[in-house]
């Protein structure tokens, strides 16, 4: 009886499809959907050295270590009804919604009663830090970086599908948001500091390798400060220190609070550095991650 009523079901639906708007162009919908290839996630490698080989032990593997990631505080402002709504109407109708399946469609569909309610929850939201559970539950797609290797946790980019009032992870907004966020990052005389993307490194370079750790880590107390005061938690985890030197010695460790950072070897050049996620250059420094 089941597998008549899921044929039944399925049959229904094919008879639905059509390639007009009135359906939300469902033809072509799951067309594309067919099309597309599946992405295959191979076992991954836990950080104690072991193998997970079912989809709910990778799954809860990939969550430990984007739990792990920073938590950034915007300082956001209240909202008017007008700023809601003049948002609300720049939506694209047609895109995937969210675990609440509320899509754009429907939120242009308000009556100026229920803009006013929405943008007085926002507001209240802001005003309490405190959100729905909601609209914090997120379908999440996990897209393999480039040139990463398949079985770390590390090596996947995740793309989430909030609820309309959140902002995805992977958008085009996000990376605009970091980079305002983190244009005030304090920088130091005796170093350089590299960022790309939302990759960051500090990088000291000295013929003495104390020296050039010395310089690094007085730099890292400035950035420890910059930390503290906008609430962004670096994952220690994701960060190195890597020594660049044609001698056997490397650079003294780096603290990042109070906690010393992984010491990686990479050879060819002199000096040592610290990274969140992406290999070093030559020099001393950290790199994090946020």
């Amino acid at each position: 009886m089941i597998s008549q009523a899921n044929n039944e079901r399925f049959q229904n639906q094919l008879a639905d499809l059509t390639p007009k708007k009135d359906t939300n162009y469902s033809l072509w919908k799951i067309t594309k959907k067919l099309k597309r290839p599946k992405i295959h996630i191979p076992p991954i490698k836990t950080t104690d050295g072991k193998w997970v080989r079912k989809e709910a032990d990778k799954a809860q593997e990939v969550y430990e270590y984007l739990d792990a990631a920073l938590q950034m505080c915007l300082p956001l402002k209240s909202v008017s009804p007008k700023e809601t709504w003049r948002e609300i109407s720049k939506l694209q109708e047609g895109k995937t919604p969210g675990y609440d399946l509320v899509d754009a469609k429907l939120l242009k569909e308000l009556p100026e009663k229920g803009i006013i309610h929405f943008a007085a929850i926002c507001n209240a939201c802001l005003r309490l830090a405190i959100f729905p559970g909601q609209w914090k539950i997120a379908q999440v797609v996990m897209i393999p970086k480039p040139g990463k290797p398949l079985h770390e946790a590390s090596s996947y980019r995740p793309i989430s599908l909030l609820s309309v009032p959140g902002v995805p992870q992977g958008s085009i907004l996000g990376p605009v948001l970091y980079l305002i966020f983190t244009a005030d990052i304090p920088t130091h005389e005796y170093t350089i500091t590299a960022t790309y993307a939302d990759d960051t490194a500090l990088l000291s370079v000295d013929k003495d390798s104390s020296t050039a750790s010395a310089k690094l880590q007085a730099h890292v107390f400035k950035v420890e400060n910059w930390l503290d005061k906008w609430r962004i938690r670096v994952n220690q985890g994701k960060s190195v220190h890597v020594t660049f030197t044609l001698r056997r010695e490397t650079c003294p460790p780096i603290k990042l609070h109070n906690e010393e950072i992984p010491n990686r070897k990479m050879p060819n050049t002199w000096a040592c550095i610290l990274i969140v996620d992406s290999p070093g250059e030559s020099t001393s420094g950290p790199s994090a991650n946020n």
